[in-house]
């Protein structure tokens, strides 16, 4: 397994020394899922389902924004 990746993600935010300054909608994201856990931050605790899959927010350091 090599860990490559690209989805799109619906909605995401824009963190910027800890609070919320933008917002995110319908953008490719890609990338190497063993480098971006190592970008992991924090996990939140309110899951929810995101079509078939529960998950809770998660925050990156980085992340590819493709388009």
């Amino acid at each position: 397994l090599m860990g490559e990746f690209s989805v799109n993600l619906d909605l995401g935010y824009k963190i910027k020394d800890g609070k919320i300054r933008g917002r995110i909608k319908n953008v490719m994201i890609s990338g190497n899922t063993y480098k971006m856990l190592k970008e992991l931050v924090t996990i939140g605790r309110d899951a929810r389902f995101v079509g078939s899959v529960r998950t809770p927010p998660l925050y990156f350091k980085e992340i590819n924004v493709v388009g």
